[in-house]
């Protein structure tokens, strides 16, 4: 029997109604069951869609008229949305993205882990819309001009600003942008693999004023030796780095850094606590976020006289547990976050708290140590089913699990639930105003 043919082709204009978002902020219609993604696109809204790629199960389209539009639909604050991919939600209303994620969440514990909530899920609010984020990586194009990715391409749209950006931040930018066009530095090109600048990451905090920018380069060229100090002398950030990345692909940073100039950390505050980061540390983007974020863990394993973390960076969460733990093991794979997070927790005097230099695979005996609490906050993949297993047949009666990915929480919570937990709470909190990204953490007891 032969495959039944997509009823669509390339070029076709089609009347369509979005019924919801995927995990990437597309809207999803169907025509006699077949699902066509469309950008731009809100839930309820009517258009008509001119189609792009075709494939066996699904198509791609663009809107090319709106016939009726969402009462949550707004005006995008960003000349460059819909262009630049940074962001995917900007024309519907905070208040609307908010009860979207909530609905992407639900919709992935349904689909992916088979798990019917019944309720609707809470999603925490960023106290800023715009302005919230402390890191941009910029990737920089030849003849020196900066931007952002188009959305899933590697085309660089160039920009001269980015609202979601901290101040910090888009000064920081804002200054580099005009010292890289004019400086004669050869942007890289992924063809060619040539280039003097690969890309700029900035990071920056309101809370301390400090700011901390990395040159990524294929090679430390005298173009780049005339760019630093034209940064140094122009831009002065607290700390300069160059980090050397030769690889082909898509990976922003190597694996060589070569400290250029100033501090060698910058300071970020969360609560009562001051974290040292380094320029290859992982730190969440939207510190206010994460506050709340870390409290409501904290909160959950509160009383516990043993808390393992695993994959705790550099202990910015850790901190938070050690308030209302009786003693907290970190579990990190990355030595400069290790280091970073035993400097941390002497910075804020907090002793009741160890460190672990491993991958969480090669860290699992630590779990017959008895620990009554795990907390984990893995990449976006979610942990090994190794790690899952050992969690499963190890003491800790409480789970809380951090994740940035809906899906590998769906499919990972329904793991623990036939390991013998129970999910008790599932909570969003919007680290990520403007996009469809989703952060969420749950709570599963034995």
């Amino acid at each position: 029997m032969s495959a039944r043919r997509p009823p669509v082709r390339e070029g076709d204009l089609l009347e369509l109604r979005a019924e919801r978002l995927n995990s990437l902020g597309d809207a999803v219609c169907r025509l006699d069951g077949f699902v066509v993604f469309v950008p731009l696109l809100l839930p309820g809204e009517r258009a008509r869609i001119r189609i792009g790629q075709v494939k066996r199960d699904y198509a791609s389209g663009r809107v090319e008229e709106l016939l009726e539009a969402s009462p949550s639909r707004t005006r995008p604050p960003c000349p460059f949305f819909g262009r630049c991919g940074g962001c995917q939600l900007q024309h519907a209303s905070y208040g609307h993205q908010l009860l979207l994620k909530g609905q992407m969440l639900k919709e992935a514990f349904c689909r992916i882990g088979k798990l019917e909530l019944g309720e609707e899920v809470e999603v925490v609010p960023s106290g800023r819309e715009l302005g919230y984020r402390n890191k941009l990586a910029s990737p920089v194009a030849p003849r020196g001009r900066l931007g952002l990715y188009a959305r899933r391409s590697h085309r660089l749209v160039e920009v001269d600003d980015c609202l979601i950006q901290e101040g910090a931040v888009r000064r920081c930018f804002s200054l580099l942008r005009g010292k890289a066009r004019g400086s004669g530095i050869y942007g890289y090109d992924e063809r060619s693999h040539a280039g003097d600048l690969r890309h700029a990451v900035i990071v920056g905090s309101e809370r301390t004023g400090q700011s901390m920018l990395v040159l990524v380069t294929l090679e430390l060229t005298e173009g780049i030796r005339a760019l630093i100090e034209e940064v140094k002398r122009e831009i002065s950030p607290t700390s300069l780095w160059v980090n050397l990345n030769r690889q082909r692909g898509n990976v922003i940073l190597g694996d060589e850094f070569l400290h250029a100039w100033g501090d060698r950390e910058i300071l970020e505050e969360l609560g009562p606590f001051r974290f040292r980061r380094g320029p290859a540390s992982f730190f969440q983007v939207n510190v206010q976020v994460a506050e709340e974020l870390f409290s409501f863990a904290e909160r959950r394993v509160a009383g516990s006289r043993r808390v393992l973390e695993l994959y705790c960076g550099l202990g910015s969460m850790t901190a938070f547990l050690a308030r209302s733990s009786g003693f907290v093991v970190g579990v990190e794979e990355v030595g400069e976050a290790v280091g970073l997070a035993r400097a941390n927790a002497a910075d804020n005097g907090i002793d009741n708290v160890d460190f672990v230099e491993a991958r969480a695979e090669d860290a699992l005996e630590l779990l017959e140590r008895g620990f009554d609490s795990v907390v984990l906050d893995p990449p976006r993949g979610g942990p090994s089913p190794e790690v899952l297993k050992a969690i499963g047949e190890s003491s800790a009666s409480r789970v809380v699990y951090v994740s940035c990915n809906p899906s590998t929480l769906a499919r990972d919570s329904s793991r623990l639930i036939e390991m013998g937990f129970e999910l008790v709470e599932l909570k969003a909190f919007d680290m990520f105003p403007q996009t469809a990204h989703v952060e969420a953490a749950a709570l599963f007891e034995r």
